[in-house]
C-alpha cells in the first residue's frame, strides 16, 4: 500500500508540473490566503510518536484557469512515550515543514464546488529526540475547494507526506509515510477579473418540411462603382470623390478610420476570428492609400487599473499593427500606440459604454 502511496505522489508531482506554463487569460488573479488544520496519522514506525494535529498558514494564487500554486507551512507537535531506552519518560517532538504546493482544479472556474489534485515538496525541521535533522519531503493527495464567498473559501484535503527523515528513531530508517487530513478557510485579496458569460443558446426550432427547389437567376456580382475600395454592399456613400481616403463603409474621412467589430478575448491581446474580415479591409484601404501614414490607437474602458489598461492597450494596438503587416501594409506608415482609459467616447457606467470604449482606431497622419 505504501508503494502504490509513493509512486501516487511522484506521477502526481510530475504531472501537475507543466500546468505552470500554460497561458490563459480568464483566471482569477487574487493573492489568496489559507489558515488550516487537522490531524496528522504519522507512520508507526515513528516508534512511541503519537498522531497529533496539524496546523499552518499557506499564501498563493492561481496561475491559469484550473492550477493554483502556494507556499505552506506547518506545524506537527507530539510527545514521545517510552522509546525503550532505559526506563519511561515523554519528551515533545516537532515537525516544522515548508515548501510549494500544486492543485489542479477539475471543475468549471464558475462552480462552487471544486475537487483538485495537489502535489508538492519541501523540507521538514525535526527537532525534540536524539538530534535537530532538516530533511526533505514530497507530497501528494487530493481535496476540494469551496466557494463561500467572493472572498472566503474553504478547502478539505487528504494528502500523503514521504519524509525522508533517517536520524529521528532509535533504529535508522529510510524515511516514514505520514497522512495528513486538512481542513482550511482561505480569504482572497481585492476584486475578483471575471471572464463574461457566454450567450444562452437560441431554443431549438420545430423541424420544417423543406421548401421545394425554385431555379433562380445568378446573384449580382457585388462590385465597387466608385472605386474606393469598399464593395457597394457596404458603401454607405456610393458617390465618392475619386482618390478621397474612405473608412470602411465607404464615406470619406479625415483624421481617422474606426474599426468597429475589432475585438479580442477576454482580458488580452489576441483577436477574435470575426475581426480578420474587417482587418482585412482596412488592409486593402490603407494599401490603395499607400501615401497614408497611420497611427494605430488602441484604448480601454475604466475596468482594472489605470496601469494595466495603459499596458493591455498598448498590447492590443500592437496586435493590430503585426496583423495589418501580414496583410501586406509596410509597418514603416504604422505606429502602435495605446491610450488606455484616457480617451473614452462614451460612459463607463454602462456594459454599452464600456464596449464603445475598448476599441481600436486608425488616425490618419498622425492627427493624435
Amino acid at each position: 500500500m505504501l508503494q502504490i502511496l509513493r509512486i501516487t505522489a511522484l506521477g502526481a508531482f510530475v504531472a501537475l508540473l507543466p500546468q505552470v506554463l500554460l497561458a490563459q487569460d480568464d483566471y482569477d488573479r487574487r493573492w489568496q490566503v489559507t489558515v488550516f488544520g487537522g490531524i496528522a496519522s504519522l507512520d508507526d514506525d515513528r516508534t512511541g510518536i503519537d498522531d497529533t494535529a496539524v496546523y499552518g498558514i499557506g499564501v498563493g494564487r492561481f496561475l491559469t484557469t484550473n492550477f493554483s500554486i502556494d507556499l505552506e507551512y506547518d506545524r506537527i507537535d507530539s510527545d514521545t512515550s517510552n522509546l525503550g531506552l532505559g526506563g519511561p519518560g515523554r519528551a515533545d517532538f516537532e515537525m516544522n515543514s515548508l515548501g510549494f504546493v500544486g492543485r489542479y482544479h477539475i471543475a468549471d472556474p464558475q462552480s462552487k464546488v471544486r475537487p483538485y489534485f495537489m502535489a508538492g515538496f519541501g523540507g521538514t525541521d525535526h527537532s525534540g529526540l536524539f538530534s535537530s535533522t532538516t530533511d526533505l519531503y514530497i507530497t501528494a493527495g487530493l481535496g476540494l475547494r469551496l466557494e463561500f464567498s467572493d472572498h472566503f473559501f474553504g478547502r478539505v484535503q487528504l494528502a500523503y507526506r514521504r519524509d525522508t527523515d533517517d536520524v529521528q528513531q532509535p533504529v535508522r530508517t529510510t524515511g516514514f509515510d505520514d497522512i495528513l487530513v486538512t481542513a482550511g478557510l482561505t480569504y482572497a485579496f481585492g476584486e475578483r477579473r471575471r471572464a463574461p458569460k457566454p450567450a444562452p443558446s437560441p431554443a431549438p426550432v420545430a423541424a420544417v418540411a423543406p421548401a421545394p427547389v425554385v431555379q433562380s437567376a445568378p446573384p449580382p456580382v457585388d462590385g465597387d462603382d466608385d472605386g474606393d475600395g469598399v464593395k457597394n454592399s457596404k458603401d454607405r456613400c456610393p458617390e465618392t470623390r475619386p482618390g478621397a481616403v474612405v473608412g470602411l463603409d465607404g464615406c470619406e474621412v479625415t483624421e481617422r478610420i474606426d474599426l468597429p467589430g475589432v475585438h479580442f478575448a477576454f482580458d488580452s491581446a489576441r483577436l477574435t476570428t470575426e475581426s480578420h474580415s474587417i482587418l482585412d479591409e482596412a488592409a486593402e484601404i490603407l494599401k490603395k492609400h499607400d501615401a497614408l501614414i497611420v497611427i494605430v490607437a488602441g484604448h480601454t474602458d475604466h475596468t482594472g487599473t489605470e496601469r494595466y489598461n495603459q499596458g493591455l492597450s498598448e498590447r492590443r494596438a500592437g496586435a493590430v499593427r503585426e496583423y495589418l503587416i501580414g496583410r501586406g501594409v509596410s509597418g514603416e506608415r504604422m505606429t502602435a500606440r495605446g491610450y488606455g482609459e484616457s480617451r473614452p467616447i462614451a460612459g463607463n457606467d454602462t456594459r454599452e459604454g464600456r464596449a464603445q470604449n475598448r476599441r481600436v482606431e486608425l488616425v490618419i497622419n498622425g492627427h493624435d
